[in-house]
């Protein structure tokens, strides 16, 4: 007479690991990239998974929403990367980035690196929008109205003035507008006051 044995089969567990892409610095101009890397290990068997894992990125794109990246499969010594270039749905800043396999994985448990950062950059758009094309009397007082935006289009209304000058350029001379002079609208617009 034989006993019954029950077996219960589960699948493996994962460590994650950190390789590249912390405090990685990376613009949304352009094709600038940042590497995030993480390198899996299977811990049941302490090796690298075989077969590979899927390991999916996220980044958060502001404080609220997460934004899945994108996803690549584990290579021979567990590592996986994913090459992130952020476009307009990434604030500018301090964001979190993580790796995870999920719960659709046949053969390994949920897990997830804990998340990593990586700042987010932007670049200003300057349009002068006064004077156009216009001469000035040496001597009289004149505005000069400059549009800034982010590379996004967003108007940008808290640039603190104390950060912002104005540099005017002739054929014989430089003229600086600073910031005592600059006068935020809060519209998108700075206008600086200067004397000819």
């Amino acid at each position: 007479y034989s006993t019954a044995l029950n077996h219960i089969v589960q699948r493996d567990d994962i460590l994650f690991g950190h390789s590249l892409g912390n405090n990685s610095l990376v613009n949304r101009t352009g094709t600038q990239t940042a590497l995030l890397a993480v390198n899996l290990t299977d811990s049941d068997r302490n090796l690298a998974p075989s077969p590979a894992a899927t390991v999916w990125f996220n980044a958060s794109a502001n404080t609220y929403i997460n934004v899945t990246l994108g996803s690549n499969a584990t290579n021979s010594s567990g590592n996986a990367s994913f090459f992130f270039n952020p476009d307009c749905r990434f604030s500018v800043g301090y964001q979190n980035w993580t790796g995870f396999v999920n719960s659709t994985e046949a053969c390994y448990q949920t897990a997830m690196v804990y998340p990593l950062n990586l700042t987010v950059m932007g670049d200003f758009v300057y349009n002068v929008t006064a004077p156009s094309g216009q001469e000035f009397v040496a001597g009289n007082v004149t505005n000069i109205s400059v549009e800034i935006q982010s590379d996004c289009g967003q108007l940008l209304t808290d640039i603190p003035t104390t950060s912002l000058w104005f540099e005017l350029r002739g054929p014989n001379n430089v003229t600086i507008c600073g910031s005592q002079n600059i006068t935020n609208l809060n519209n998108g617009t700075y206008v600086c006051t200067f004397n000819t």
